[in-house]
This record gives structure tokens, C-alpha cells and sequence, in this order.
């Protein structure tokens, strides 16, 4: 009783306390966070009348679960909001506010991070509190699982460790592991599950909240459906497995062996549908060793992940028995799979190397350019490219100026006789296609356009670039009714003629596509007409806040150069294995991705999109060069070897002696595609059938037995 009394008067006086740090004005972006304080406040309520009554015999285990789900959510919500605030300093959402109640931001993204901290606090000091009545059981199991979520975004990319620290892949998910493998009621499983999915999501990508208004918002709403989804679903399947193993001394390594197996099916789901979102996949932890990851080449990046979770769940399962021989196995195993990797890998063809490398370097306190100058001869079998990183967000700085400066850095790359010269998604911003058509002397925009061109006609060789294109749509009369504009590629011969156009196919879900309509079918919409509305209210609202959405392509493209064929999967396109593989299937020699990421003003942003990209260089066993506006600009061989790059974030050139061509014959990836996976997801419905086929032989025996 004194400690539900106690718990109790501490959540309502944290809640109180909250609502006074809350302040006067309340707008749309603070609904969660006095949601969550609503919750407090009833928690705290229930616990004092409980208190008042008879004593509760479950009185430390509710209050566990009670202010492990709070305290949960409450963090989740706190770093939703201090990653959101980084959003203050944007030009845009300074305007936005001026005129919408929907957001009060302080002025400055650090101002408003303190002032998140301010609001947060008091959350937090109730779960301290809560604490000091809490005696016996799990206590443990919360901290356990908050330092299972920072080595987990540790291992990838991070603000403190911008490459990463990919070893710790390793033992990131033994924590959750092993907690939830000794859970024994759903509501413990639920919370501490979607606990460790939100915030280990949370941390790794927190640079969201400087794509757009909308797309941290986003993310997290998805991920809360798919988390929910997942244990929900997945409790009953492991109970079913557990309960398989138990029956069966044989099968002792099904439960733990069920936890790689979810993971990666968990995984491979969230990298599908209109919202799929392939990022800081379990495997992208190793992309520095290519030794490690070559394993991908037969069954995509699902199988280096599926491999990883096993030697967490064989740690998990040692950790759990006190027996050291699980734990050894899965590391043995993981070491035979190094082992094949530096076996198959064979050195690097002389044909691939860098030639020349030119940027400024900001650090080096001098303005004079850095050069790199391997003085490599051109081998018989290679293509030269010329990588350009001109370090401006395109669309936010004047298009004359970054045409400016993609020249400058271009006739750089020229003096190396490239064959290709390569710009970064959307580098050039006006559309060639509208503007070409209108003359100079009519519109600034118009004249923009035609010094690309007579510059690309002068360059002397072929030219790929990032720019706007469109549709016409028209009426049976021929008069125009609409445009379909698109994220596009486009590609100009040695001579100035603009030879084919790539229109980006998989869309950024929020900011580059909303297909309401394909929620639902047709007739759901005629019977609940009021649902159209709202989605339609929503788009408006989308558009309103600076959201530019494009038209969904339709064909993979082979860019056909005299020399090769390649394919430029656009931004993130590069993250989808099953895209990059339908682009190798119709025919690429080579990926050449073209990318914007200087918007994000963070290198673990680009660093973790190069690590998504470089897997689809082993799934097929085809090289990749990347141009971004800022990022990784650098090239990448077909074993996942990345051989030279531009730091982030300066002007500068690389120029690469590439290798086009599929190395070592077709994949099996390419052959069979994601068929992993869906092993996977067989053998998890045969361990179930398995376990319900068993119980239904008992209970059909004890009723022979009976009738005997």
C-alpha cells in the first residue's frame, strides 16, 4: 500500500509540475507530450485509489509494467521533440510559423532543445522516483534495454561516432534478447519490445527532423504501427516455438534461432510497400569490412543481417544457460563466413584506381585547392568517369551560382579526358526541357538554361545529370489538361544532344509521393466519402508546408554510353535491394547514383545512406559511382571496396578509372532475388505447424485414452 501511494503522488505531482513547465500557449506540435502527461496524471490517480483500498496482490509487478510503459513512452516523445528541434533553424519554418498556430519554435534550434529538456524533466523525475518503491523483480530490465538501444545506434553511423562502431553489432541485440525470451506475460513483451524498436530508431535517425516538417513525424508513426504489428504478432509465434522446444531436447536453439528469423523478416517487411524504409538495416553495421558481407552476393543483405542476429542470439542464448558452446558455435560460424569472403574476394583489377582528386579542404585554414594526382595510365578495359561534388543545396542557392561552380569543377575533371562527367541529383535546377523552349532574351530562367547547354555542347564528352523533367497530360482534343513533373536524370552526348531521361520510381513516402487514393479500394471511398476528404485536407496540408511531390516512374532505364550501360537509381533508390537488382536484370554494366544529401548538414546522414547503397555493389556483383550534391562522392568496386572519395562537405572532382560489367557471373541474389526471407518465412510456419500438429496429436490421443 505505501508504495502505490507513493508512486502515486509522485506521477500526479510530476504531472502537475509538467503542465506549469508546459506553458501558456499550446499548439498542434505539443498534443503528444500532454498526451503523455494526461497518462501520468491518470496513472498517478489510479495508484492512490488503489492505495486507499484493500492491498494489491500484484502490487510491484503492475507498477512495473505501469511506469516501464510511462517512462517509455515519455522517451519516446522527448527525443521525437528534441530532434524535431533542430528544425528551428530552417528559413522555411521560421516562415511557416509566422502564419500557422500549428508551431511555436524558439528561434533557434538550441534554444528550443532547452526548453524541450525544461518540459521533459519532470517525466523523468517520476520514473526516478517511482524507483525508490520499486524492490525485487525485473528492475534491471528498463536500463538494460536503454543501453541495448545506444550500442544498437552505436554501431551504425552516429553524431559521436561518424563511421560508426560497427563491431558492436554484435552484442546489440543480446539485451533484448535475452529480457524477452524470459518474459512470460504479453503486456511486458509488448511494451519492452516497442520500447527498444522506437527509441533504437529514434537515435539512429534523428537527422530526419532536417529533411522536412513532416518526415520525423512520419517515420515514427509508421514504425509504431510496424513495431505494434510485430510483437503482437510475434508473441504467439514464439510461445508456439518455445513451447516446440520444450517438448523436444532437439530443438533447444528454436526460440533463439527464432529471433534472427523475426528480426530479418522484420526488416525485409519494413523495406516494402510505399512506406518501405530500408535504412540502418542490421547488416549496414559492417560495411567497412567487405570481408564480412560478401555472403550478400547469394542472398542479399538479409542474409549478412540473418547472420549477424544469430551471433546475438547465440550470446544471448550462452548468457541465459551459462553455457559457453552456443555462444562459440555462432561466432565460429560468423568466422567461416569472414573466412569464404577474403577467399572470394580476389585484389582489385588494375583497370579500377583513382586518377585525380581536387577539393578545398575548410579544415585546412587555407583557401589554395587540394590535389591528388595518382598519374595512373588508362587501362584497355577501363571507363573514366569524373565525380562532381559541388557542396550547395541546389534548389535553396542561386542557380547561377551553382552552375557556376559545377563549370569550374567540371573543366577540372575535363583535363583528365573523362568519359562520363557526372552531376548530382537535381544539380541543375531549371527545367532543361521548359526552359529550352523559351527563348533567352524572355526569361532569366530561359537564359540559365541555354548557357548549360552550349557549355554541355562544348564539354566533349557525355554528360549525366540531376534535373526536373515532365508529362503533358491531354484531352481527347490534343489541349493540355495537366503536367506530371518528376525527379529525373538526364543524359547529354558529346555533341549536345540530350540523348534519354530516367524519372525516379521509388518516392520519398511524405515529401515526394502521398497515393491516397491506393490506400483503400474504390468502393471504400464510395461508402465513406468522408475519408477521401480528410486524406485530400491532409495533402493540402503537405503542400502547404513546403512538400514537393513528384510523378512515379514507370521504366528502368539503361543509359546507353558508347563505351557501357548503366543505370542511376535516384537519392535513395539505391537503399531498395529489389530495385537496384531489376536495374542490373535489365541490363546495367554499372550504378551510378546521383544524390542530394547536403540538405541534412550532417555527415551521419550521408554516411549511413553511402552504407545502405554499397550493399547493392555485392548483391550483384556491379560497381557503383556516386555524385552527390554533398555526401560520399567516391567510387565503389563490385566486392563492396570503396577506392577513393571526396570528404564531405567541400567542392571538389574525383576522377576514377572504373571497371563496367558484371564481375564473377551472375549472382544468385540476381538470379532468385530476395528467396531468403522467404525461406525464412516458411521455416518459422513449419516450427509453428509443428508445435500446433503436435498438441492436436495429444489432445486427439487423450481422447482415445479416455474412450479406452
Amino acid at each position: 500500500m505505501k508504495a502505490s501511494l507513493g508512486i502515486g503522488m509522485g506521477y500526479v505531482a510530476a504531472a502537475w509540475w509538467a503542465v506549469i513547465a508546459l506553458g501558456q500557449r499550446v499548439v498542434l506540435n505539443d498534443l503528444f507530450l500532454l498526451g503523455v502527461i494526461l497518462l501520468h496524471a491518470l496513472y498517478g490517480i489510479y495508484r492512490v485509489m488503489r492505495s486507499l483500498g484493500e492491498p494489491m496482490g500484484q502490487d510491484g509487478r503492475e507498477s512495473r509494467l505501469g511506469m516501464d510503459a510511462l517512462m517509455g513512452a515519455a522517451l519516446v516523445s522527448f527525443l521525437f521533440s528534441y530532434f524535431f528541434a533542430l528544425t528551428a533553424n530552417l528559413d522555411y519554418v521560421q516562415r511557416f510559423q509566422l502564419g500557422s498556430d500549428a508551431l511555436n519554435l524558439a528561434v533557434d534550434s538550441g534554444e528550443e532543445q532547452r526548453i524541450v529538456i525544461f518540459r521533459y524533466l519532470p517525466l523523468g523525475v517520476a520514473y526516478l522516483w517511482g524507483l525508490l518503491f520499486r524492490h525485487g523483480g525485473r528492475w534491471w530490465a528498463f536500463p538494460l534495454l536503454l543501453a541495448s538501444t545506444v550500442v544498437h545506434a552505436l554501431a551504425f553511423p552516429s553524431r559521436f561516432f561518424p563511421q560508426g562502431i560497427g563491431p558492436l553489432i554484435f552484442i546489440a541485440y543480446v539485451p533484448l534478447f535475452f529480457l524477452l525470451s524470459r518474459v512470460k506475460r504479453f503486456g511486458q513483451w509488448w511494451v519492452y519490445g516497442m520500447f527498444w524498436g522506437l527509441v533504437s530508431t529514434m537515435l539512429r535517425n534523428y537527422w530526419l527532423g532536417t529533411y522536412s516538417l513532416v518526415t520525423l513525424q512520419g517515420v515514427v508513426l509508421v514504425f509504431i504501427v510496424r513495431f505494434g504489428l510485430f510483437f503482437l504478432v510475434g508473441w504467439p509465434v514464439f510461445r508456439a516455438v518455445a513451447g516446440l522446444a520444450k517438448r523436444r531436447p532437439w530443438a533447444a536453439a528454436l526460440p533463439w534461432l527464432f529471433w534472427a528469423m523475426a528480426i530479418t523478416l522484420f526488416e525485409y517487411w519494413a523495406s516494402h510497400s510505399w512506406v518501405g524504409y530500408p535504412w540502418t538495416l542490421t547488416a549496414h553495421a559492417l560495411y567497412r569490412w567487405p570481408e564480412a558481407i560478401q555472403f550478400a552476393g547469394a542472398a542479399g543483405v538479409w542474409g549478412v543481417s540473418f547472420l549477424v542476429l544469430v551471433v546475438n542470439a547465440g550470446l544471448a542464448w550462452a548468457i541465459q544457460s551459462r553455457d559457453w558452446r552456443p555462444g562459440a558455435a555462432v561466432l565460429g560460424i560468423f568466422g567461416i563466413n569472414v573466412l569464404i569472403g577474403v577467399i572470394l574476394m580476389p585484389p582489385v583489377h588494375p583497370a579500377e584506381g583513382e586518377v585525380a582528386t581536387y577539393y578545398i579542404d575548410p579544415d585546412s585554414g587555407s583557401s589554395r585547392p587540394r590535389v591528388q594526382n595518382s598519374g595512373r595510365e588508362r587501362h584497355p578495359e577501363a571507363v573514366r568517369l569524373a565525380l562532381v561534388q559541388q557542396n550547395t543545396d541546389p534548389r535553396k542557392n542561386d542557380y547561377d551560382v551553382t552552375l557556376d561552380t559545377l563549370i569550374t569543377l567540371s573543366d577540372i575533371g575535363l583535363r583528365y579526358d573523362p568519359d562520363l562527367v557526372a552531376w548530382s541529383e537535381t544539380a541543375f535546377v531549371p527545367n532543361i526541357r521548359r526552359w529550352s523552349q523559351v527563348p533567352p532574351s524572355e526569361n532569366r530562367l530561359a537564359r540559365t538554361v541555354d548557357r548549360f547547354l552550349k557549355y554541355q555542347e562544348g564539354m566533349g564528352t557525355y554528360l549525366i545529370t540531376g534535373n526536373d523533367d515532365y508529362q503533358v497530360v491531354r484531352n481527347d482534343q490534343g489541349q493540355e489538361i495537366d503536367r506530371i513533373n518528376y525527379n529525373a536524370t538526364i543524359m547529354f552526348s558529346d555533341a549536345g544532344e540530350r540523348l534519354q531521361t530516367y524519372h525516379k520510381m521509388v518516392l520519398v513516402p511524405l515529401t515526394e509521393t502521398f497515393p491516397y487514393e491506393d490506400f483503400f479500394p474504390g468502393w471504400f471511398y464510395d461508402l465513406f466519402p468522408g475519408v477521401e476528404g480528410w486524406f485530400a485536407g491532409l495533402l493540402d496540408l503537405l503542400e502547404r508546408l513546403d512538400v514537393n511531390l513528384w510523378g512515379e516512374g514507370v521504366e528502368y532505364v539503361q543509359f546507353e554510353h558508347p563505351d557501357f550501360r548503366f543505370s542511376t537509381p535516384i537519392c535513395f533508390e539505391d537503399a531498395f535491394a529489389y530495385h537496384v537488382r531489376d536495374f542490373v536484370l535489365a541490363g546495367s554494366d554499372m550504378i551510378v547514383n546521383l544524390s542530394n544529401d547536403y540538405w541534412s548538414l550532417d555527415e551521419v546522414e550521408a554516411q549511413q545512406h553511402f552504407a545502405t547503397g554499397l550493399f547493392r555493389t555485392v548483391e550483384n556483383r556491379v560497381p557503383m559511382a556516386r555524385a552527390t550534391a554533398s555526401g560520399v562522392t567516391g567510387y565503389i568496386d563490385a566486392y563492396g571496396r570503396l577506392l577513393t572519395r571526396i570528404p564531405n562537405y567541400v567542392e571538389g572532382v574525383v576522377v576514377v578509372d572504373t571497371l563496367p560489367g558484371r564481375q564473377g557471373g551472375m549472382t544468385l541474389y540476381t538470379r532468385w532475388g530476395d528467396w531468403f526471407p522467404i525461406l525464412l518465412a516458411w521455416l518459422i510456419l513449419i516450427q509453428v505447424g509443428g508445435y500446433v500438429g503436435a498438441g492436436l496429436w495429444r489432445w486427439i490421443e487423450s481422447g482415445r485414452g479416455e474412450k479406452e
